[in-house]
């Protein structure tokens, strides 16, 4: 899921956490 988190990181990290978290 590297498109999402390049579109929207704080909001994919924080409620996701699996990329970057």
């Amino acid at each position: 899921m590297a498109a999402p988190v390049l579109v929207s990181p704080r909001k994919y990290i924080a409620p996701r956490g699996q990329n970057c978290g």
